[in-house]
């Protein structure tokens, strides 16, 4: 069983699942890096070189490969919500968390310079909330509350996911 994180940009995904496989005793993965490996260039090389279909191919390899796994925390790109296989992998191979940071932290110390997705700021990065949230919030086994402090975010995803029977206690 693994825990998937989800979430824009920005959420905490890789600091508040460090926290989480630490505190389980499960792997860490972050896809964003196993991509970056498996490619050997960054993301931002892969969508000036390849485009961004090209990287969701990626990514959705990057899934499936992550659903063989168990015992392993998974901080999933903030786009990996937009295939509905990836859905289906993450759902069947464990419990997918939606880490929900208001838009306005986010965008209060995020770094758009180097995501590819981003390169129109705060313009951009509010585009790309308003098309996703509703897919963040509809397809998520829990959702938390991030509000800066990754450690209490961590100890809401371990309560959340232990009071629905998915991690023991």
């Amino acid at each position: 069983m693994n825990v998937y994180l989800t979430g824009m940009p920005g959420a905490g995904k890789s600091t508040v699942g460090k926290l989480i496989a630490e505190e389980l005793g499960f792997g860490f993965l972050d896809l964003d890096e196993a991509i970056e490996k498996s490619a050997g260039r960054t993301i931002p090389d892969i969508f000036a070189l390849h485009g961004e279909t090209a990287f969701r191919d990626m990514e959705s390899r990057a899934v499936a490969d992550a659903a063989k796994l168990d015992k392993c925390v998974v901080a999933t790109g903030g786009g990996c919500i937009l295939r509905e296989a990836n859905w289906e992998e993450m759902k069947k191979s464990g419990a997918v968390v939606f880490l929900d940071r208001p838009l306005k932290d986010i965008l209060s110390d995020i770094e758009t310079a180097h995501r590819p997705l981003l390169k129109g700021g705060a313009e951009k990065l509010t585009g790309l909330y308003e098309r996703r949230i509703a897919l963040y919030r509809s397809r998520c086994t829990a959702r938390v509350n991030v509000s800066g402090d990754c450690e209490a975010a961590a100890r809401a995803v371990l309560a959340q996911l232990r009071a629905r029977g998915v991690i023991s206690p």
